[in-house]
């Protein structure tokens, strides 16, 4: 009877179970058949491939004449790239090289030196296909004179010219190419014969390295655009009537002054531009009685002289030109007799730092007219008889930092009517007669204690209204002082630095001066005493 309770119960329990799953699956398929639901959807791939949209990147490869490139495409959506293949190209020419590889372009001309150098011609044409030349000089060698006549036929369209040896350039190497606008030299030009540039009309600017070692007359004659000019300090020989004509000429910067072996009319500054007329020259050198004029370009302003070779007598001198600046190297050491003698046109003179310049001969700067102010070089020991008389516009004259001037000679500065103070150097032992005489806008002068003589009437007819004396020397001398040293002495105050015991017969004469022991004054740190001045 259990058994069959038993049995009962796991039938009831199976039926249970079946039922159920029969009602659900009904409900189910109801609502399937008569769509209360919808079969589950199948879903999507995450990956769906991608509909391109490639761009051309400028982070290709631009093909050479030696490497192929390609062309770079990135797409905007998702940032895959694809390359297009590119062929090598030719050759690319950047004056006449190809910038990729070196190679010269092929060249129009050759012409040989015979002895390294070579020149290539290039040749191109423009908008209006007229043909056009560069120059290219290689090696090193030097082109005979008639090398040029090669070559010749080409300077009407020649536009530039490139040095990369070491050559010698022929006379008329150049001749008449006025569209010759550009020389660059990367080498060095180590001779330029006679009318190398003539008539170059174009050329605004040459600027030559070290290496050139001569040019001959009338290099750069009628170079009527050129305005700045460099040559270094190795030139040795400069000839005649370089720079006639060239009437825009501003900057010059040469080594020495003058042309050729620069004997007689060669050592003036005019002959490197052309002989000019009597009527019509800005310098003119004159030697026993014959007389050479020079036309120095009108245009010149700045002038710099690299070499330190001497400043012959005469190579200024007699010279109007207009040279605002004039500029020397540190290694000059000698400026001789007259050199600027009568020199109506320098405005200012330079001297480069270091200055080795040690001597200024007599009458070096005497009528200098437009000399506007002078700075002294260190080395200088004696301004010399008459070195400055007459330049009646310096208004300035500056003895340099540690200067050894000891001697200030006999009328140095004569009639410097515009001189208006003057600070002497601590090493001034001997200013001589009239040194300073007629300098009348001179107003103070400060006697240093170095000073042990000064000469008769070393500042007469001045303008003097302070005269300060720190030389025991100078305050004790005998014999008339004020009258020896200042000429008529009236209308200045004297100071005597008051540590200084004077010797009263120094100043006795019944004109001069009486001492006022009562009134001081300080100058420069010290302290000094008055004496009064009698009328």
């Amino acid at each position: 009877m259990k058994k069959c309770k038993g049995v009962f119960l796991i039938a009831m329990m199976l039926l249970t179970a079946i039922f159920m799953v029969v009602t659900l699956s009904s409900c189910d398929l109801y609502d399937y058949l008569y769509g209360e639901i919808t079969p589950e959807e199948e879903p999507e791939d995450e990956e769906k491939e991608c509909e391109h949209n490639f761009v051309m990147s400028a982070n290709g490869l631009k093909p050479t004449c030696q490497q192929e490139g390609y062309d770079l495409y990135i797409c905007s959506k998702c940032g895959a790239e694809e390359r297009q293949a590119l062929a090598t190209v030719g050759h690319e020419y950047r004056n006449n090289v190809c910038r990729w590889c070196g190679a010269n372009a092929p060249a129009k001309a050759t012409v040989h030196s015979g002895n390294g150098a070579t020149l290539l011609v290039y040749e191109t044409t423009n908008v209006s296909n007229e043909k056009l030349y560069a120059f290219r000089f290689e090696g090193d060698g030097v082109f005979s004179d008639d090398a040029a006549v090669k070559w010749q036929s080409y300077l009407k369209g020649l536009r530039t010219v490139s040095i990369i040896g070491n050559v010698g350039l022929p006379a008329k190497a150049f001749y008449g190419a006025d569209g010759l606008y550009e020389v660059t030299i990367s080498g060095a030009i180590v001779s330029l014969g006679e009318e190398a540039f003539f008539g170059c009309s174009s050329l605004k600017t040459l600027v030559f390295p070290d290496g050139i070692r001569t040019i001959g007359d009338g290099a750069f004659k009628n170079c009527s655009e050129l305005t700045d000019v460099t040559i270094p300090a190795g030139l040795t020989y400069l000839g005649n009537n370089v720079f006639s004509g060239c009437d825009r000429l501003r900057d010059l910067t040469l080594p020495f002054i003058g042309s050729k072996d620069r004997q007689g009319a060669n050592v003036a500054f005019g002959s490197i531009f052309g002989v000019g007329t009597e009527e019509s020259y800005s310098q003119v050198y004159e030697e026993d009685g014959q007389k050479t004029y020079f036309s120095i370009v009108d245009s010149l302003r700045n002038v710099t002289v690299t070499g330190g070779e001497n400043v012959r007598s005469y190579s200024f001198a007699y010279c109007s030109a207009l040279i605002e600046k004039l500029y020397f190297s540190a290694e000059l050491q000698k400026i001789e007799e007259y050199a600027f003698f009568y020199n109506s046109g320098i405005e200012q003179i330079y001297f480069a730092e270091g200055s080795k310049l040690n001597d200024i001969e007599d009458h070096a700067f005497d009528t200098c007219t437009e000399l506007r102010a002078f700075s002294l070089p260190a080395g200088v020991q004696t301004v010399r008889t008459n070195a400055f008389s007459r330049c009646y516009k310096m208004s300035e004259f500056i003895f340099g930092d540690g200067s050894e001037v000891t001697t200030i000679a006999s009328d140095a500065f004569l009639s410097c009517n515009s001189l208006q103070k003057i600070d002497f150097p601590i090493n001034l032992t001997t200013l001589e007669t009239g040194a300073f005489k007629g300098c009348t806008a001179l107003e103070e002068v400060h006697v240093g204690e170095n000073v042990v003589a000064l000469g008769i009437n070393s500042f007469a007819d001045c303008s003097l209204k302070k005269v300060y004396i720190d030389s025991t020397t100078v305050a004790n001398t005998t014999s008339n002082n004020v009258s020896r040293l200042y000429g008529s002495g009236n209308g200045f105050e004297l100071w005597i630095e008051e540590n200084i015991e004077v010797n009263a017969l120094s100043y006795i004469n019944e004109h001069y001066t009486c001492p006022n022991k009562d009134i001081l004054t300080e100058a420069g740190g010290k302290k000094y005493r008055y004496w009064k001045i009698k009328q």
